[in-house]
């Protein structure tokens, strides 16, 4: 048992949240797989040992709170044909996904907020006068291509790309045309 502060209550709990989630599907990938992936598997010249996609080892003998008990419902859960339909939906889902964002788990919510905190931060670190700073939601269209950037701020899909030079195109016309600003 942990103790923390109230206010932080809600931030630990999604974070272990987020980290339960993240262990359930390593073990996934570990540990199952599918008739494609064994299919596919490849002889290793080297050793004449087939690869693997899962482990040699129980994970109750590697990781500390997995029990045999706990692994059999585990396991009898993502055998299961509802779980393989969930699976092969959002698989299919994805693949058909052609401007994915690289926001991670926090998505939007989390980007607007790091956004909104710089705002605060340009504003007080500039000098404003005034004592509490105008803030302003991005822009719905910057919003998407911010999503689409990677780590080092580039976007590397072609077709995503394609999309971001057509909106700045746009705004740019609105911005010359109507003296349009988007804040």
């Amino acid at each position: 048992m942990f103790m923390c502060d109230d206010d932080k209550k809600e931030a630990v709990l999604k974070d272990c949240n987020k980290r339960w989630k993240e262990f359930k599907t390593r073990l996934t990938r570990e540990y199952f797989t599918s008739e494609e992936k064994e299919k596919d598997a490849v002889e290793d010249p080297l050793s004449k040992k087939r690869k693997k996609n899962v482990v040699d080892d129980p994970p109750w003998d590697l990781y500390v709170g997995i029990d045999e008990d706990d692994w059999k419902e585990f396991k009898r859960q993502r055998e299961s044909d509802e779980f393989k339909a969930i699976s092969a939906r959002n698989r299919e889902n994805q693949a058909r996904n052609e401007h994915p964002h690289h926001l991670g788990s926090g998505g939007y919510a989390t980007r607007e907020n790091q956004y909104i905190k710089e705002q605060i931060k340009q504003s007080l670190l500039s000098g404003s006068s005034s004592e509490k700073p105008t803030l302003s939601p991005r822009p719905r269209h910057e919003s998407w291509i911010e999503g689409r950037k990677d780590k080092t701020g580039r976007i590397t899909n072609k077709k995503t790309q394609a999309i971001v030079d057509l909106i700045v195109s746009i705004s740019f016309r609105l911005i010359n045309k109507y003296n349009v600003f988007f804040q």
